[in-house]
C-alpha cells in the first residue's frame, strides 16, 4: 500500500513537471556573475609589540562599473602557538581595496586577541595566517560578488 502511494506522487510529479517544461514555465538560471578575484599570503609579516602583526595581503580583483555594497573587505587572521598556549588574531584592512584588475599589495593589522584581550601574545616566529577578499558590486548590468582565500599558510613574524 505504501509503495503504492509513492509511485501514484512520484508519477504525478513526472506529469506535472513535463506539463510545465512543454509550456515554458521552467525556471531560468541566473548569469554567472565575471568578476575574479585573487589574494595571497607573504613568508613574512612585521610583529609590533607582541600584540600586532602587520601582514602585506596581496590581491587582485576585477572593476566594478556600478553600485557596490560596502567596498571591498580585505581580511586576515592568524594563528601561533605559544607555550601552552595560542595567540590568535584577526584582522582588515583599514582601506578599501582598489579593483581594477592589477596586483596591489595592502597591509593588514592583526591585533592578536581578537576580541579577547586575556589571550597569549604573539611571539617571533613561525605562524599559521589565512586572507581573504570580498568584493560585490555590478559588472556588465550582473549584480554579484568576487571572493578568494588564501587557505592556512605558514608564516614568519618578525
Amino acid at each position: 500500500m505504501r509503495a503504492s502511494r509513492w509511485r501514484n506522487a512520484l508519477g504525478t510529479l513526472t506529469v506535472v513537471t513535463g506539463i510545465g517544461l512543454m509550456f515554458g514555465t521552467g525556471t531560468a538560471a541566473a548569469a554567472p556573475f565575471p568578476g575574479t578575484a585573487t589574494v595571497s599570503l607573504p613568508a613574512k609579516a612585521d610583529l609590533i609589540a607582541r600584540v600586532l602583526v602587520e601582514v602585506p595581503v596581496t590581491y587582485s580583483c576585477t572593476p566594478v562599473d556600478g553600485q557596490t555594497s560596502d567596498g571591498s573587505n580585505i581580511t586576515a587572521r592568524i594563528r601561533q602557538a605559544v607555550h601552552q598556549s595560542t595567540a590568535f588574531g584577526f584582522g582588515g584592512a583599514t582601506e578599501p581595496a582598489t579593483c581594477d584588475g592589477a596586483v596591489h599589495t595592502q597591509t593588514v593589522q592583526v591585533l592578536a586577541g581578537e576580541s579577547d584581550l586575556s589571550a597569549a601574545h604573539f611571539r617571533k616566529g613561525e605562524a599559521i595566517a589565512i586572507a581573504n577578499i570580498s568584493v560585490c558590486g555590478s559588472i556588465n548590468g550582473v549584480f554579484g560578488c568576487e571572493r578568494a582565500v588564501a587557505g592556512w599558510k605558514e608564516i614568519r613574524l618578525f
